[in-house]
This record gives C-alpha cells, structure tokens and sequence, in this order.
C-alpha cells in the first residue's frame, strides 16, 4: 500500500510540475526521489506551490488584495493545473501517515501478544533477580556499605580456612518439610506427564504422522487380508479332500459280466445236467 501511494503522487507530481520532459530514466527515479524524503518529514516547501507563493508574496509587497488587478504576476512557476500537486501530497501525506501508524501499531501488537503468552515466567524471573537483589544488598546506608563489606569478607575468610564444609551456607537457601518436598515431586510429575501428553498430541496431530499411522493400519490390514486368504485356501482344500474321499467310499461297483458259447447237450458239464433234471 505504501509502495502504491508513493507511486501515484510520484507519477502526478511529476507529470503536473514537468510536462513537457523527454523520456529519461532519471525521470523514473524523480517519481520516488522526493515522495520518498516526505515520509521523513523532507516536504520541499520552496517547491510545493511555486505559482501560488508567487502571487502571496507578490500582493504582500504591493499591499493590494490578492484579487486585485494591478499585481504584476510573471506566471513563470506555473504550470497547467498547478494546484493539484499540493492537494494530491496532502492526501498523500495523510495516507502514508496513517500505514506508518498501522505498521507500528501492528509491531507493537505482535510483540505484547508474544510477550503475554510468557507473563507468568517473566513475572517470576523479575521476582527472583529481585529477591536476590534485596538479599544481597546492605541493610546500612550507603556511607556505612564499607564496614559490612568488610564483615563478609571477614567471615568468607575464616570459613573458607577453618571451616570450609560451611562454606555455602551463607547463600539464600529454602529449607522444605518431607511433605512440601513430596508435593513439589508430584507437581514435577505431573508437569512431566502434562509435557509428554502435549509432545504426544503435537506428533499425532502432524501430518507426516498421519501418513505414518495411514501406512501402518494399511499394511496392518494387508496382512490380515493375507491371514484370511490363507485360511479360506486351506479350509477349501480341506473341503475338497473331505468330498473326494466321501465320494470314494460310497461309489457303487460295477459287474461285468461275459458272455460265453452255448454247449451242446453232450459237451456240458455233468452238473448242469442235473442241475436241469432236477428242476
């Protein structure tokens, strides 16, 4: 939006104040040169309105009214439609004002919404530096700060060369009961726990995790498919070998019979013959 604005009173500008320049490149860069030098407070105020400080001053000089008919005005400065160039700056001016407001508006934002999401760890990191600051800071006036100095430093020698094992215990310190330290371990824990749940719901709820978790139910179900296949093949041929043995065990068997010559009365068998007798 900036850019835009500066390029179209650049271009009215120039067009207006120049008319009849040839086609240059420096006339590319006068379309931003001086636009450009606005935003910071360069407003080239000899050149804003040439024609219209020419008639001012001139009726200021001949002490007549501006409309008068006896001021001598050359016209020199003016050019056709003159008095559109101080209007578009103004409008133009107010414009770039009000993005340059936006822009800081919009920075200010963003770092107060940054900074708000961290209020709570920023308040107890001033809270500390303050407590130890108040801690370490001498009880007397200033005048007196050098006597304590002294009897710190008297006392960090003697500790140190005779009893080194206290050497820390000067230092601010925060002594607990068994049960504050037993909440402050569950509050630990449960801090862990509530971390992990958040890393968890983070790399579940990305998308290379999705297609992590697609692939595996797919193949998941692919080696299903292939269990039940397998199964139903078996089972089939199972089916198969159960039906060929039924089939083998209930087939009815077949007679063949032959057909042999007729013998004469005097070449049969003697007990055919009486077996013929008797019947």
């Amino acid at each position: 939006m900036l850019f835009v604005s500066l390029l179209s009173f650049g271009l009215v500008r120039e067009a207006i104040t120049y008319p009849y320049e040839n086609w240059h490149w420096l006339l590319l860069r006068n379309i931003f040169y001086k636009p450009y030098f606005m935003l910071y407070g360069e407003v080239y105020a000899p050149e804003i309105d040439v024609c219209g400080d020419e008639m001012w001053e001139a009726h200021i000089d001949a002490d007549v009214p501006i409309g008068s008919e006896t001021l001598n005005i050359t016209g020199e400065g003016c050019v056709p439609g003159y008095f559109v160039a101080p209007l578009f700056m103004t409008v133009f001016m107010l414009i770039a004002n009000v993005l340059l407001m936006n822009t800081m508006v919009a920075c200010c934002t963003y770092v107060f919404e940054h900074n708000v999401e961290n209020t709570q760890e920023i308040w107890l990191f001033e809270r500390y530096s303050q407590v130890m600051e108040y801690d370490s800071t001498p009880f007397i006036p200033p005048p007196l700060t050098i006597f304590y100095h002294l009897y710190w430093l008297f006392r960090w020698v003697r500790v140190r060369n005779f009893s080194r094992k206290n050497l820390l215990d000067a230092s601010l310190k925060l002594f607990l009961s068994d049960e504050q330290i037993e909440r402050i371990h569950s509050f630990e824990e449960e801090c862990i726990e509530d971390m992990e749940r958040e890393k968890d719901i983070r790399k579940q709820s990305s998308n290379d995790e999705r297609i992590h978790r697609t692939a595996e139910r797919s193949d998941q179900i692919l080696n299903r498919m292939n269990i039940v296949e397998n199964i139903v093949r078996t089972d089939v041929r199972n089916l198969d070998m159960v039906l060929k043995t039924m089939e083998t065990r209930h087939e009815v068997p077949h007679f063949h019979y032959e057909t042999e010559p007729m013998c004469t009365e005097d070449e049969s068998d003697p007990q055919a013959k009486e077996v013929v007798d008797s019947t």
